[in-house]
């Protein structure tokens, strides 16, 4: 077995079938799919869907108890007998040679992790992301926080050795991602980029404010994880997910507390700056071509 696809579910009756179908029409076909119910309430509608693919690669594992996306994973990822692991959710899909592509630049790059580019569906239409990959001296962490970028999970595809090794912190409500990918990177792993965009992410009903997305949540995250920043990606990070928060909010003291005690003035942009003024000024971004208008 090359891959072990892991996807977790919980609510996920009406989107289950376009991701399934995305799998099943992959261009490289040696794979187990694990879905992982983590006490789901639509649990029995959405097995009919899955059974009605009938196909015997399918694994289903339920839990007893509803835990987490990171616990489901982690299930998945214990339980899986590939070589490499390639994660989705429920609500996305991949275009048909993700998989090929990410284990031909894995395999012709020596990597441990394979990520790509993804189209992102919202309200507001559909994005590109990122627009660029991590180059070699570059730390996940600035890569992440200081240029910008993102690294989705659906795009990743991770030897299981490392995966098992790693695994999700079950214990967090948000950044769970960042959190995997920054304990990888301390394991001294190599990253490799697939420009295509493999990967469709759906965020059309997006909320991170229902999944711990505060900024004391935040804080604590980076405070934790502290070891695992550059201190440039350190200040930006607290900048772009704790003070800008607090202004939105029009908490501007605290805003400024945090920002004195964190954040390092010199390892901010221009740009940041122009953030700080607009949120401060209309509560959200505008670029400053538009003030006047």
């Amino acid at each position: 077995m090359t891959i072990s696809i892991i996807i977790p579910y919980f609510k996920n009756a009406q989107h289950i079938k376009r991701s399934l179908r995305s799998v099943f029409k992959q261009t490289f076909q040696d794979f187990e799919v694990i879905l992982i119910n983590d006490a789901s309430p639509d649990w029995e509608m959405g097995l009919q869907i899955i059974n009605s693919f009938s196909d015997n690669r399918i694994i289903t594992i339920s839990h007893t108890n509803n835990k987490n996306g990171a616990a489901a994973r982690n299930t998945g990822v214990k339980a899986a007998k590939g070589e490499y692991i390639a994660f989705l959710d429920a609500d996305d899909e991949w275009l048909s040679a993700h998989l090929e592509d990410s284990l031909t630049k894995i395999k012709n790059e020596n990597s441990d992790i394979s990520y790509c580019q993804a189209k992102v569906s919202n309200k507001s239409g559909i994005s590109m992301m990122p627009s660029k990959g991590i180059v070699k001296s570059q730390t996940i962490s600035d890569y992440l926080f200081v240029q910008g970028a993102v690294m989705f999970t659906p795009t990743l595809v991770v030897k299981s050795s490392l995966a098992e090794k790693v695994l999700f912190n079950e214990e967090l409500q948000r950044h769970q991602d960042y959190d995997f990918l920054l304990r990888c990177e301390a394991n001294q792993i190599k990253v490799t980029f697939v420009n295509k965009p493999n990967v469709i992410v759906h965020w059309e009903n997006n909320n991170p404010d229902t999944k711990g997305g505060t900024w004391d949540f935040s804080l604590q995250f980076a405070l934790d994880y502290k070891k695992y920043f550059t201190s440039k990606a350190y200040s930006r990070f607290i900048f772009k997910n704790c003070v800008l928060k607090l202004i939105e909010d029009k908490k501007k003291t605290t805003a400024f507390k945090i920002f004195s005690r964190h954040i390092n003035p010199t390892h901010l942009s221009k740009f940041n700056y122009y953030f700080i003024l607009s949120y401060s000024l209309f509560g959200e971004f505008k670029h400053p071509y538009k003030w006047k208008k």
